[in-house]
């Protein structure tokens, strides 16, 4: 995440650039009007949060695997979402009673087109991960609270444990406290209180260890 770059919506088709690189105004603008989401959920000036904000302002926190990838145009054929089916193995906050969810990203590629958001990093097939999804009540330019913050992936180590790692791949060693966010735009999307390591002896957090941190913070432990 780059905090000097624009925030850019851009078609393309065939290599060639058909739409336009807005300002920065001027795209929040239009985002907000056709998508009704806060400006902390745009691209290049998502803003930093917490990892108790989002586990209190997520309205779903789940663990799941991506069953599937798709982009489709809206009816009206003025934009591209692409969807994203999940298999849900383990539900960590929320109310959801079905085994699988589809969440719906902006942006995506049909046939020869192209629109594409700045920052934006869609989960990919087969992913196993652990997903803070704002809510289920309206689409958003983003789904996950905070953008890649939101993210976490799931790998296995060589001893057949499954460990949990951000979006871009750093190990997460812990979560600790976190005071309230200050306002700064998010450089790496990774959440104040998720403490990571680039150190291959690291381990990292198991799964199991990492979702019964988020229920303790759920429950208001500190």
């Amino acid at each position: 995440m780059k905090p000097s770059s624009s925030v850019k919506t851009r078609f393309t088709s065939g290599g060639r650039n058909l739409f336009l690189r807005l300002s920065r105004q001027l795209c929040l603008a239009l985002l907000i009007l056709v998508n009704l989401q806060s400006a902390t959920s745009f691209a290049s000036v998502v803003v930093q949060t917490t990892i108790k904000e989002m586990m209190d302002a997520s309205e779903l926190v789940f663990e799941g695997q991506v069953l599937d990838v798709v982009s489709k145009f809206d009816l009206d054929g003025s934009q591209i979402h692409t969807y994203v089916t999940f298999q849900i193995s383990d539900l960590i906050k929320g109310n959801y009673s079905q085994p699988k969810i589809e969440l719906s990203f902006l942006g995506g590629s049909v046939g020869g087109l192209t629109m594409e958001i700045s920052d934006m990093h869609l989960p990919v097939l087969g992913e196993k991960g652990i997903y803070f999804v704002e809510t289920l009540q309206r689409r958003q330019v983003h789904p996950f609270y905070g953008w890649d913050q939101g993210h976490f992936v799931i790998k296995t180590d060589g001893g057949g444990i499954q460990r949990v790692r951000t979006r871009n791949q750093f190990k997460v060693i812990g979560i600790g406290s976190a005071g309230p966010r200050r306002i700064q735009i998010s450089k790496d999307g990774i959440a104040r209180g998720v403490v990571i390591s680039e150190d291959p002896k690291e381990k990292g957090m198991s799964v199991s260890e990492f979702k019964t941190r988020l229920r303790e913070i759920n429950r208001g432990q500190p």
